[in-house]
């Protein structure tokens, strides 16, 4: 059997791998927070375990700047550890650090080089700031087709 590798450091977010006698398939899905061991012969699934919370955790991000315009906030930002995963539209973004409105939980609906934007009407633009952030995915629903003998 093959370790699955770390759900930050993953491309697709869902990982799979067999055993060796191929009578079972381990899937790891990062974006809804569980692993599941699947019988390949008839698809039946065995267990699902919840993974571990830091499995699930996003990017961590510094966050220096915020600029307000009409009803979103663009913030600059770098990824805090690399590697990571990239931000994506649609993460929910936890921001803390900002001395205004600009703190909160919000879903990034544009990325641009280095900036994210949110829905967040009551922003005010602010820049020299200490602001961090948690992103992470938002859960999926995949449908999986396995193969049996």
């Amino acid at each position: 059997m093959t370790a699955l590798p770390a759900c930050n450091s993953t491309r697709f977010r869902i990982t799979t791998t067999a055993s060796a006698d191929s009578s079972r398939v381990y899937l790891g899905n990062c974006d809804a927070g569980n692993i599941a061991i699947i019988r390949a012969s008839d698809a039946t699934p065995l267990v699902n375990l919840p993974a571990p919370v830091s499995a699930a955790t996003g990017p961590t991000l510094t966050i220096p700047a915020a600029s307000q315009s009409g009803l979103n906030t663009t913030y600059s930002y770098a990824i805090a550890k690399p590697p990571a995963p990239p931000l994506q539209i649609g993460m929910s973004v936890v921001i803390k650090g900002f001395m205004n409105t600009d703190d909160g939980t919000f879903a990034i609906t544009a990325l641009g080089p280095g900036t994210f934007t949110v829905l967040n009407p009551s922003g005010v633009t602010a820049v020299a700031q200490n602001g961090t952030g948690v992103a992470t995915p938002p859960l999926q629903s995949p449908v999986f087709v396995l193969a049996g003998p």
